[in-house]
């Protein structure tokens, strides 16, 4: 119990959770001291089945399965670069895994572990197994030379098989145990208690009970729905004022006029149209005959759209979609439409830069 430290054992004490009755895995004796008002400890628990293990010495060891579960818990995460296999031929294989784990204090640790598998190695300790059996009177099944043969080529084989895998895993087991504190000398009676993996999170109550915090959340949140919905300063936001006339007022701003204000619509005197100039439409349609005849608004915004498809980011048929999803959207209407198909045009344009400048 002393070697727990508070903030856990007041985590396990808040769930009803005996510290006695679990085998807590602690990195440090100061674990938590370093957290700020806006963070908490929770804890995990893993229980762990005895088929799980493999006696070493006098003992127990976890495998592979607690281990990982472990590591899933606390939030370890596997460098993608640099873990896998670093050397490889017929009879070996070393794996190097780089592990990253947060720290208490937001401080990242990086853990660095290697495992080699050696078969010539691996055949020389089968065969020292076999004859140590023999020896104490345990080769009721080596009757003869040629069984054992067979059983070491059995097991080595499986080794030979998978030698990259376990390589890779014990190598990442290797940065586990040492980034927990997990111990290697268990008994059957510690493997019945759960494991509690002890980890910090952020505590969202603390945060919101905090005026500036909460403040700070709700802009951020304000923030969102304006990119959903409107700019970011709220300037698309359109206000639709009732039908009727208003008056501007600078200090009241837009003001709806009384009905009874309004002076009654004085009727425009009647104006005798004049006679229809059949020749001037001749003319005019003879000029239109030779000129071609002017392409749609619609028609060039669906030209714009499909000149910025390629094959990478957006293919022609994907345009093409994309275009009767933005007329849709748009309610057919052209300025709506090639607004948002310039915004498109932006987007992958920053896309498209941000791949070369990756590729660099």
């Amino acid at each position: 119990m002393a070697e727990v430290p508070a903030v856990i054992k007041g985590e396990l004490l808040a769930r009803k959770l005996d510290p006695e009755r679990y085998n807590v895995l602690v990195p440090s004796e100061t674990y938590g001291e370093m957290i700020s008002k806006f963070e908490k400890v929770s804890i995990e628990i893993v229980r762990v089945d005895i088929k799980d293990c493999y006696k070493v010495g006098g003992g127990l060891q976890l495998g592979n399965r607690p281990l990982a579960a472990m590591a899933n818990a606390v939030g370890i995460q596997w460098h993608p670069d640099l873990t896998g296999i670093v050397a490889e031929s017929k009879d070996m294989a070393r794996a190097k895994a780089v592990a990253v784990m947060k720290k208490p204090n937001g401080e990242s640790v990086v853990w660095v572990e290697e495992k080699t598998i050696d078969l010539e190695a691996a055949e020389e300790e089968i065969r020292l197994g076999l004859e140590a059996d023999k020896i104490h009177g345990n080769y009721s099944k080596w009757k003869f030379k040629e069984d054992m043969e067979l059983e070491v080529r059995s097991r080595l084989l499986q080794k030979r098989k998978f030698k990259n895998e376990l390589a890779m895993t014990g190598a990442k087991l290797r940065c586990i145990r040492k980034l927990l504190a997990v111990g290697s000398n268990f008994t059957p009676a510690d493997l019945s208690k759960p494991f509690v993996v002890p980890k910090v999170v952020l505590d969202t109550q603390a945060m919101l009970d905090d005026p500036v915090m909460r403040e700070v959340a709700l802009d951020a949140h304000r923030g969102a729905v304006h990119q959903l919905f409107g700019g970011a300063n709220g300037d698309d936001v359109q206000v639709v004022k009732p039908a009727g006339e208003y008056l501007e007022d600078e200090a009241h701003g837009a003001l709806p006029v009384p009905t009874e204000a309004i002076a009654a619509p004085v009727e425009a005197p009647e104006i005798e149209a004049p006679a229809p100039d059949f020749s001037l439409k001749r003319e005019a349609e003879e000029a239109v005959v030779d000129e071609p005849e002017a392409q749609k608004p619609v028609d060039v915004l669906r030209s714009k759209m499909l000149s910025l498809a390629d094959d990478d980011l957006m293919p022609q048929e994907k345009a093409e979609e994309v275009f009767k999803f933005l007329q849709g959207k748009s309610g057919h209407n052209a300025q709506a439409l090639e607004a948002a198909i310039s915004k498109g045009e932006d987007y992958l344009k920053h896309k498209r830069e941000a791949i070369t400048l990756k590729g660099v």
